[in-house]
């Protein structure tokens, strides 16, 4: 995606191009299929087969449309953190839609999804609607920071769940050891957001890092004789998360957000006519998101659904009835979002062309 980040700002004679993947992107995406070709051939592709063609055809759309109100509601929270740019129109809900969309397409196709999702999803809205860039990307942190309550809240609830029904102390440690990490991360976000000079020397040595990119050198060059002024954007358009009406709210969606993505999955295992225990459900699906937060795969292609039905399997659901809800939840939450994703971002860059910015 940093051909996205590192596009020059187009004119009426060149057009932008939507997308260009790199080849160790590809490679990596390939891997992921392979790996998960793999255990369903393991599992087998009949059974699984077996179990998916039990799920009716209406559950499907219903689920379909279900995760496009899940992106309505990751939008609904962007557009919470930025109502006054909203009310006054400096912005539209119609552009955030789009930039959410693409964003999330962004956190599917490259490994750390969800680090790289928030800067594109901020620089395309910045393009959509004229919007200063560090604003935008500062308003997106603070929505990404809007899920660290939800996130916290259902590790312990899948920690309690682990430690009552005795499931695996491995896994108890495991998310002991991501509750104390989100907290530390939590924690280093709101003071760069309240602390100027904080956010300053983050922001730097960030700076440092990717200047070691040779495709990202010429343009961390030109951002460090700007980096008084970007940081100061930056708070301008985090600082409305201070605002405890706008936490409070956003972190309600937050929460709605993730009761429908654990929802969606829950009705699959129950179309396909297998009543999952709770507990398994919810301990699995959380430590799974865990792991998917560690930079490997593409939107953790593979390595999710692996983990997914291999933890599943352990705790002594049917592999093939694993296998099935697995597959059949991830065409929904990764391959539509992708496919939707896409098309966000063809009419996204569309109207830039237009605009000429």
């Amino acid at each position: 995606m940093d051909n996205i980040k590192n596009q020059k700002p187009p004119d009426n004679k060149t057009p932008v191009k939507p997308l260009n993947i790199n080849k160790q992107t590809i490679a990596l995406f390939v891997m992921g299929i392979i790996i998960l070709i793999i255990l369903l051939s393991l599992i087998g592709i009949d059974k699984i087969w077996n179990a998916m063609s039990k799920l009716d055809v209406r559950i499907l759309l219903f689920l379909i449309g279900l995760q496009v109100f899940i992106i309505f509601l990751h939008t609904l929270r962007w557009a919470v953190v930025l109502y006054d740019k909203m009310k006054n129109k400096e912005i539209s809900f119609t552009s955030l839609f789009l930039a959410t969309s693409v964003g999330l397409f962004s956190g599917n196709i490259v490994p750390a999804g969800s680090v790289v999702s928030e800067p594109i999803r901020a620089y395309i809205l910045s393009k959509l609607d004229n919007f200063p860039m560090a604003k935008s990307f500062g308003s997106a942190i603070i929505n990404l920071n809007l899920e660290i309550l939800p996130v916290l809240l259902f590790i312990s609830i899948a920690l309690y769940f682990v430690l009552a029904d005795e499931i695996s102390p491995y896994i108890a440690l495991l998310l002991i050891i991501a509750a104390i990490v989100v907290g530390i991360l939590s924690l280093v976000s709101f003071l760069s957001i309240v602390d100027t000079k904080r956010a300053l020397k983050i922001a730097n040595f960030l700076l440092n890092l990717f200047s070691k990119f040779s495709f990202l050198k010429e343009r961390m060059s030109g951002i460090k004789n700007k980096i008084n002024s970007i940081v100061s954007e930056f708070h301008d358009g985090a600082k409305y998360g201070l605002n405890l009406k706008i936490f409070g709210l956003g972190t309600i969606i937050s929460f709605i957000i993730w009761f429908f993505s654990f929802l969606r999955l829950y009705i699959v295992f129950i179309a396909i006519g297998y009543n999952i225990d709770i507990a398994v459900f919810v301990a699995v699906l959380v430590v799974v998101l865990i792991i998917s937060y560690i930079p490997t795969l593409p939107g953790g292609i593979g390595i999710w659904e692996v983990s997914s039905i291999g933890l599943y399997t352990l705790l002594g659901v049917p592999s093939e009835y694993a296998a099935a809800a697995v597959i059949v939840d991830r065409l929904i939450s990764y391959w539509f979002v992708c496919l939707f994703g896409y098309f966000a971002l063809i009419i996204a860059y569309k109207r830039i062309n237009l605009t000429g910015r």
